[in-house]
């Protein structure tokens, strides 16, 4: 893994314990494509989540307790819109480079 950029954990989450699952899925979504995150029992979710480059390339290396990762379709749709909206930026400004 490249070096660690930043490294995330469900113990530095300013909420209650029984809110952690749905505060780690939103955390875990500004980062990475939309999931979200439900406990197996009823203990609160412990998660810890090391974030990285590699040149282009985004790397995330997680450990989490037994729960359940759910990726809707809605979920996907919206990162996939995400990342042709970006593509699309890039090339429009590597073209106007271009240009110049």
């Amino acid at each position: 893994m490249g070096s660690i950029v930043q490294s995330l954990c469900t113990d530095e989450l300013r909420v209650d314990r029984p809110a952690r699952a749905q505060a780690w899925s939103t955390l875990y979504s500004s980062q990475l494509p939309q999931a979200r995150f439900t406990p197996f029992d009823r203990e609160p979710l412990d998660a810890q989540m090391d974030l990285a480059a590699l040149g282009p390339v985004k790397l995330a290396r997680m450990s989490f307790d037994s729960c359940v990762v759910e990726r809707t379709e809605a979920d996907i749709a919206r990162s996939t819109a995400r990342r042709v909206r970006r593509h699309n930026i890039w090339h429009t400004l590597r073209l106007r480079l271009a240009e110049c």
